[in-house]
């Protein structure tokens, strides 16, 4: 066993420090990447719109009876209906947010959804629901999802993701919640996320124009 010593624990204060940084830096970079990729996404799609004959797949309707008509996809990280065209399945298979946390009705964590209610959510049915913790992994699982268009070449991502006012919000939720881990000021015990249910359109990718 190593012997304490002050000049021991600073080492390992140091190393933690590295290693915080170099999270830190990495994040910086990843989501300065996405806002940028998201930002020119954005603006290829205003200056190259749709063709009319596909603007169907913009719109999932109001509902989720609206998008099941639509032959739309709910999107369990993004907590929304997505248009076929540009629903990805693969991006999920890694994530279960309804199996490994507890979703409640009330801001207030108080009423848990369970039973039929719980089946609900997992279909996309219900409007508005919250959980302790959430919302950086939505904002990381957009910014994944954004890489693997890059990578795959998709034609079409939902726009949730491409959006340049989500990307900026996530990179300033994420900054906030690094540095407060590193400095040790940032705690999640009064954390809630409010997961409301949307109904994103796509986006056409512009490599492809």
């Amino acid at each position: 066993m190593e012997k304490w010593s002050p000049t021991t624990e600073r080492s390992r204060k140091t190393r933690w420090e590295i290693i915080l940084g170099m999270i830190c830096l990495a994040q910086t970079v990843a989501l300065t990447t996405y806002y940028f990729a998201a930002q020119f996404i954005q603006s290829k799609s205003h200056t190259n719109p749709l063709p009319s004959q596909l603007d169907y797949w913009t719109d999932c309707g109001l509902s989720a009876s609206d998008a099941m008509a639509r032959n739309c996809h709910f999107d369990s990280m993004l907590y929304g209906w997505i248009p076929d065209e540009c629903f990805h399945p693969e991006a999920l298979d890694e994530y279960h947010p309804f199996e490994d946390r507890t979703w409640y009705k009330d801001q207030g964590l108080t009423t848990p959804l369970v039973g039929d209610d719980l089946q609900q959510l997992m279909m996309g049915n219900i409007s508005i629901a919250y959980a302790h913790t959430f919302h950086h992994e939505h904002c990381l699982y957009a910014m994944r999802k954004l890489a693997m268009a890059t990578e795959k070449r998709w034609l079409l991502i939902d726009g949730k993701s491409a959006d340049v006012h989500h990307a900026t919000h996530c990179g300033k939720q994420i900054a906030q919640f690094v540095k407060g881990t590193v400095e040790k000021t940032y705690s999640t015990e009064h954390e809630i996320a409010t997961a409301r249910l949307q109904f994103p359109g796509c986006v056409r990718m512009p490599w492809r124009l």
